[in-house]
């Protein structure tokens, strides 16, 4: 499957390092594979701040690897700690990233609207996980577009669905993988949302399995 344009670690305006194509999905029935970028491309701006979120790309291509579509989404703003004090720069990280860490098909058919998991880490505050579903029926089509500058695209529309701070989980570990499983009786949907622990560098980093209950919409 060849990546789209511009998306590859040598090009000078391409992914930052470890920030490129995160997640993918099928779409349309398998017609189409859906990517996205963890991250903001060099070339489409710098990665969110405390004060700012980022533009990263969606980019939707049939089954021979021609780009049929690409759209902008953007990303949330770092999360800020109660105190700033406890912000300590990491040598990987600086003080934090955030971006996709995956994304799925709300369902088999559609070719247009998704469930994205943006996670974000900053020193001092821990992880942040959210679930947001989106649609990029209006949104610009930006194959053609060499840079993303705030206010020139339309980005997806984006709704928030959940905020795993919000569910009565002990802790928020570092979710990175999203899938669906089988609806529940009552009917609701299910994603279901697998962390990363990092090879366990420390205690706070464990395995982690959420399941939601979703109302279909």
């Amino acid at each position: 499957m060849p990546r789209p344009e511009g998306f590859g670690y040598s090009d000078p305006a391409g992914p930052r390092p470890d920030h490129g194509i995160e997640s993918f999905t099928f779409a349309c029935n398998g017609k189409y594979i859906v990517s996205a970028l963890e991250d903001p491309l060099k070339v489409d701006g710098p990665e969110p701040t405390f004060g700012a979120g980022g533009l990263t790309r969606i980019t939707v291509q049939a089954t021979d690897g021609s780009v049929v579509a690409q759209y902008a989404y953007e990303l949330d703003p770092l999360p800020e700690p109660a105190d700033p004090s406890s912000v300590v720069p990491l040598e990987v990280w600086g003080v934090g990233n955030t971006g996709i860490a995956s994304l799925v098909a709300l369902d088999a058919s559609t070719s247009t609207r998704f469930l994205i998991l943006e996670r974000a880490f900053v020193s001092g505050f821990g992880n942040r996980v959210r679930i947001y579903q989106i649609d990029v029926t209006a949104a610009t089509d930006v194959r053609s577009v060499p840079s993303l500058a705030p206010g020139a695209v339309q980005p997806a529309h984006k709704m928030l669905l959940v905020d795993l701070a919000e569910v009565g989980l002990s802790q928020v570990q570092n979710s990175e993988g999203m899938t669906w499983r089988p609806d529940l009786p009552t009917g609701e949907r299910t994603p279901l949302l697998v962390s990363d622990d990092n090879f366990s560098m420390n205690d706070n980093n464990v395995t982690q399995i959420v399941a939601l209950a979703v109302s279909r919409q």
